[in-house]
């Protein structure tokens, strides 16, 4: 599929409970689940994600909205990855949103990207919150080994961040920054 190779969704409060998705890809965006743009309200709790990824971004789960909610959700071994390798558009490994007030709450295990090996929220997010949530293994070629957020007023709550690194191919740079965490307003 060009978008979401498992579910593509168009249209505000959609709601996905229980999905389990298995080596499903995408040949541009959210590897397993894309929800459109104007895609505000979107609620995807108890998902489970395995093995999943996108040659852009969201290589499990790409959400185009705002108040975008994700609870008690598992991903594990997602990638947003061109075919030639990571490129400077390859974004949430596991999860990218674009949009305001976004929750995530989820074990994340194995993902990779350019930026946000495990969560990307994009430029604009503000009030982004991950809480209760659980990441490790993620690595990135520039910054947010495990999450980057671009937006004002975000927190990260009752969350733990292990063995997530931001290292470029040939090593360390100076545009390596955030092995675990990026924020910038």
């Amino acid at each position: 599929a060009r978008e979401g190779g498992a579910l593509y969704l168009q249209g505000v409060n959609a709601k996905i409970d229980g999905f389990t998705s298995t080596s499903s890809h995408a040949l541009v965006d959210g590897g397993a689940i894309y929800i459109r743009q104007g895609g505000d309200n979107a609620n995807i709790s108890r998902a489970n994600i395995t093995g999943s990824s996108a040659a852009n971004s969201g290589g499990a789960i790409y959400i185009y909205g705002n108040n975008a909610y994700i609870s008690d959700s598992f991903i594990t071994d997602s990638e947003a990855k061109a075919s030639s390798g990571f490129i400077s558009n390859n974004f949430g490994g596991a999860v990218y949103i674009r949009g305001t007030d976004a929750k995530v709450g989820a074990t994340i295990v194995d993902a990779r990207a350019y930026d946000g090996g495990a969560i990307y929220i994009r430029q604009g997010g503000d009030n982004a919150i991950i809480f209760n949530s659980n990441i490790s293994d993620c690595t990135v070629t520039d910054k947010g080994g495990a999450i980057y957020i671009h937006g004002v007023h975000a927190s990260v709550i009752n969350s733990s961040v292990a063995n997530s690194s931001a290292k470029s191919l040939s090593g360390y740079n100076n545009n390596n920054i955030g092995g675990a965490v990026y924020i910038i307003s």
